[in-house]
């Protein structure tokens, strides 16, 4: 459930235009929204990212209220005054996987998983089952591993990132981290 200006909202019903919480610029409108399916045979032959719960409750009471399945790649906001696994350091996106601990993080077997994007007018921290996490952030090299068609949305949209390149146009919401304990 994503928070949006009309409440708490299955992600997958969320459309461009739809506004979103922000935890820093209050509501901002979805540009576009992206998936990208993977079936059990390209996940099994390591041609997919094998997807990740998160537990209800893994970052703290509440955080999130539910358990989430995400890809590897997807970043949560960590940091005291979100979660306790943070130990005090200032607030930081880390990845999913970086944050596996086998037993309220880790990676779980699917026959298929289908990943949604949801790309703001600039990368955003967003409020997702009582947790806050990031909205999509296209850098240079995923902008080149997407799927044409995508590429060619988001270039529409954002046509100054051929050439300013997407990881200028979208710098992180904030510091990009690889685990809880550097930095």
């Amino acid at each position: 459930m994503i928070a949006t200006e009309k409440g708490q909202r299955p992600v997958e019903d969320l459309v461009r235009g739809d506004r979103v919480v922000t935890r820093d610029n209050g509501l901002k409108r979805i540009m576009w929204v992206g998936q990208r399916r993977f079936s059990y045979q390209e996940m099994s032959l390591n041609d997919a990212p094998t997807p990740i719960i998160v537990r209800a409750g893994a970052f703290g009471e509440g955080n999130p209220r539910r358990d989430m399945i995400v890809s590897p790649q997807h970043r949560f906001l960590v940091g005291p005054r979100v979660s306790p696994l943070m130990g005090g350091k200032d607030e930081a996106l880390i990845s999913a996987r970086h944050l596996i601990d086998g037993n309220r993080v880790m990676h779980v077997d699917m026959l298929g998983v289908n990943y949604l994007h949801l790309l703001c007018n600039a990368h955003e921290v967003i409020l997702a089952n009582g947790c806050w996490t990031e909205s999509f952030h296209p850098d240079d090299e995923l902008i080149r591993d997407i799927a044409p068609m995508q590429r060619r949305e988001i270039l529409a949209l954002f046509p100054e990132i051929e050439t300013i390149g997407a990881a200028r146009r979208f710098s992180p919401a904030r510091p990009i981290r690889k685990s809880r304990f550097d930095g």
